[in-house]
């Protein structure tokens, strides 16, 4: 298995765990931002090391293959494209007095590891370090993400702490209209008035029946695309059922099945925060010696006998910044509007009940995140017709 569908299979394990724990809110992940966990495969040893390549899916890769990939990855990342910036934060914090090996120290250099690792003192000053682990998040995520670590939440015994943000802005092509307020219905009982974006443009589409869905790549800025997946009848195909069936196999099937055409797409104006629990999340994929200090996993980081991950935060940020820009922090979104629509079929999508979403890189083959929408925020319910259910299936 090369190293790229590794991680694919990888991030579908972590979404479909997180899917299941939180099965009725929106969802925002950023697989892209659990490639740092590699740090913690070239600290570990035994059956730490077992563990963590087995979770991350790494199957029978060497220790180079592995960070040789992730090396170019945030290479290419970190060079700025056109209209298109992406600020990954990937941080570890180690306690000042837990001192680190010369041959770790050398690994993290060899695969530009270095720069992200920082001391602080947990034993004396955790609370301290907790502000400055938050500040130097927001200052790299340009203040999009703030609050990546709650209070209370480090203390003397800390050893390790890993966190991840990123931050994730493109322009769209051309202009995306706001429309008037439509109802989104939330469930077969539910449903709010929330402000609705639409417009035309050339698109691939294709319907899954495995799924029993409707899948809509819609194009923006270097080759970046949002994938939504959109269940054809909402009040039949359960969200929850379609998420415990993605799979990177399934997900690879789609890349020979699309087919070009003329898209009105009406789209909710997404906006919302997730927080994810990653230790938890690894914990259930059985990756758990990381964070037991009786386990000596982490050996060869450093010669400290009880060393452990303490915690491993994700916090991320969806919203839209006006009609011609979409801006977030992790994720974007974008409609590329056409003056001369294309001789092709003419498709009509109303995303007016929860869906699924991918947001996708085709140069690197890499999904940067992917998020379930449930239902706007700050918005009042309202009972639903359950006749209405239907209203949401429009397509030609």
């Amino acid at each position: 298995m090369i190293i790229r569908e590794s991680v694919l299979e990888f991030s579908f394990d972590v979404y479909r765990n997180v899917a299941r724990d939180i099965p009725d809110n929106n969802i925002l992940f950023s697989p892209i931002g659990l490639f740092f966990l590699a740090v913690l495969h070239l600290a570990a040893d035994g059956d730490t090391k077992n563990e963590l390549e087995a979770g991350l899916r790494f199957g029978r890769l060497s220790e180079t293959e592995i960070h040789e990939h992730f090396k170019k990855l945030m290479n290419y990342y970190v060079t700025k494209a056109e209209n298109v910036s992406l600020v990954m934060a990937n941080l570890l914090y180690v306690n000042t007095d837990d001192h680190l090996s010369k041959s770790f120290i050398d690994k993290l250099g060899l695969y530009n590891y270095r720069q992200q690792l920082h001391t602080c003192n947990f034993l004396s000053y955790a609370e301290t370090c907790r502000r400055t682990i938050n500040e130097e998040v927001e200052r790299l995520t340009n203040n999009k993400i703030i609050y990546s670590i709650p209070p209370n939440t480090l203390d003397s015994h800390t050893k390790i702490i890993l966190v991840n943000a990123v931050s994730f802005i493109a322009t769209l092509l051309v202009d995306a209209k706001l429309t008037e307020k439509s109802m989104f219905y939330i469930n077969k009982a539910l449903s709010v008035e929330t402000e609705f974006m639409g417009g035309k443009f050339i698109g691939d589409y294709q319907v899954s029946t495995y799924l029993e869905s409707h899948i809509l790549k819609i194009p923006y800025e270097n080759k970046y695309h949002f994938i939504i997946i959109l269940p054809i009848n909402f009040c039949k195909s359960s969200l929850d059922s379609i998420e415990q069936k993605l799979t990177k196999d399934h997900l690879l099937s789609w890349k020979n099945s699309w087919t070009r055409r003329s898209v009105e797409l009406h789209l909710p104006v997404l906006g919302f925060d997730s927080s994810i629990n990653i230790k938890q999340v690894l914990m259930n994929l059985n990756i758990k010696s990381i964070f037991d200090a009786n386990k000596n996993g982490l050996s060869r980081m450093s010669t400290v006998r009880d060393l452990y991950v303490r915690d491993i935060f994700q916090k991320t940020h969806i919203s839209m910044k006006n009609e011609k820009r979409i801006e977030t922090a992790p994720v974007t979104y974008g409609i590329m509007l056409l003056s001369k629509m294309t001789q092709v079929s003419k498709l009509s999508l109303v995303a007016n009940h929860p869906f699924l979403f991918f947001i996708r890189d085709d140069k690197t083959e890499t999904i940067l995140f992917i998020g379930r929408f449930s239902k706007p925020y700050k918005v009042s319910l309202v009972k639903t017709d359950e006749a209405l259910c239907q209203f949401g299936e429009q397509f030609s």
